[in-house]
C-alpha cells in the first residue's frame, strides 16, 4: 500500500514538474511574441514608391490606389489621375511580362503655372533623398541607391502645351529633358515635370545593355518620356542603321 501511495505522489510530482516547464514554455512565447510584435510595429517598412514594392503584382497596386480614378489600363501599364503637391499630374505604373512593378512616377500633363518650378519634385525629392548622385547639364536631378533610381526634372512649356516628338535627347538617364529655363521673381510661367523611379536591377539591366532599338523595345511609352527617351532618340538610332524613321 505503502508502495502504491508513493508510485503515485512520484506520478502527480512528475505531472507537476511537466505543467510547470509547459507553463514557462507557454510563458517564453507570450514573451517572445509580444518583443517581436512590438518590434515590428516599431520598426517602419522600407517602401519603394507610394507604400509598393519592386516586383509588387499589379493586382496589389490596384489595391493599393483603389481610390484614385484610372486614366489608362492597358497592357504593363497603369496611369492614374492624382495631383502632387496641388498640381494635376499622371501616376504611372510600369511593370514586367510578368505583371511585377519595375517603374513609377509623375508627369504632368498640362502646364503648369508655377513661380517656382522647385516646388513640382525637386524640392521634395532634396529633402527626402539628399544631395543627389548626379546634376545634368540641363538642370535635371538623379539619385541611385540599392533599391532606387530616381529622376526628375522641370523644364519650360509652351502655350500649346507639351510636344514630345520635339525634345531634345540626350540618352538613356543622361539628362535629356528640356532645360527649365530662367525664372523671374515677379512672374509666372508654365512648366512641366517628370519624377520617375525605377528599379534598380531593371536600371542596371537596361544600363548594361545600353542605348539602343532592343532597350528601347523594352521600355513602354510612359518610361520612355519619365527618362526622356522621346521619338527623336528613337529615329536617330533608326537612321544611324539606315532605317527609314517612324511616323
Amino acid at each position: 500500500m505503502l508502495h502504491v501511495f508513493s508510485t503515485k505522489c512520484w506520478i502527480s510530482l512528475k505531472s507537476a514538474q511537466g505543467c510547470a516547464a509547459l507553463l514557462l514554455l507557454v510563458l517564453t512565447l507570450l514573451v517572445n511574441g509580444c518583443a517581436n510584435l512590438q518590434t515590428a510595429l516599431l520598426t517602419p517598412q522600407t517602401y519603394h514608391f507610394r507604400k509598393v514594392r519592386w516586383g509588387s503584382t499589379k493586382a496589389s497596386v490596384m489595391l493599393a490606389e483603389r481610390e484614385k480614378r484610372v486614366h489608362f489600363h492597358q497592357g504593363n501599364t497603369v496611369v492614374f489621375k492624382h495631383r502632387h503637391n496641388n498640381v494635376p499630374v499622371l501616376l504611372i505604373y510600369c511593370f514586367h511580362e510578368n505583371h511585377r512593378l519595375r517603374a513609377a512616377g509623375y508627369l504632368t500633363t498640362n502646364p503648369a503655372t508655377l513661380k517656382d518650378p522647385d516646388q513640382l519634385f525637386r524640392g521634395e525629392l532634396l529633402e527626402t533623398l539628399g544631395e543627389p548622385t548626379q546634376i545634368f547639364k540641363d538642370g535635371g536631378l538623379f539619385w541611385k541607391s540599392d533599391e532606387t533610381v530616381t529622376y526628375t526634372n522641370t523644364y519650360r512649356a509652351g502655350t500649346s502645351g507639351i510636344d514630345y516628338s520635339r525634345i531634345s535627347t540626350g540618352g538613356f538617364g543622361r539628362g535629356s529633358v528640356l532645360s527649365r529655363g530662367n525664372t523671374t521673381a515677379n512672374r509666372l510661367k508654365t512648366w512641366h515635370g517628370v519624377c520617375a523611379y525605377i528599379d534598380s536591377n531593371f536600371y542596371e539591366a537596361l544600363n548594361a545593355e545600353g542605348l539602343s532599338l532592343s532597350t528601347l523595345g523594352e521600355l513602354s511609352y510612359y518610361e520612355e518620356i519619365m527618362f526622356g527617351l522621346f521619338r527623336e532618340t528613337r529615329n536617330q538610332l533608326i537612321k544611324e542603321r539606315g532605317i527609314p524613321s517612324l511616323p
